[in-house]
């Protein structure tokens, strides 16, 4: 998810988990950081704005249930 307005000094670009383990290790997830105004603007022209039109806004909170938390206990041992 783009941080910060389009061009702004440190842009950076990515999933912003606190879990490092979880992003990094298991879903191969990295944080990209930039501050190249042109480089923002093509990223969010390319990739944001269109995955963004084809998105469905969540308008309620996801349920949460015993699942998650059996999930969050496994995950957190990795």
């Amino acid at each position: 998810m783009p941080r910060g307005a389009a061009g702004s000094p440190g842009q950076r670009v990515g999933a912003g988990h606190s879990d490092d383990k979880l992003s990094l290790r298991l879903n191969g997830e990295l944080n990209i950081a930039y501050s190249e105004p042109e480089a923002v603007h093509a990223l969010l022209e390319r990739l944001f704005y269109p995955d963004f039109e084809a998105s469905i806004k969540a308008t309620e909170p996801f349920r949460v249930d015993w699942r998650n938390h059996i999930a969050e206990l496994i995950v957190n041992q990795l």
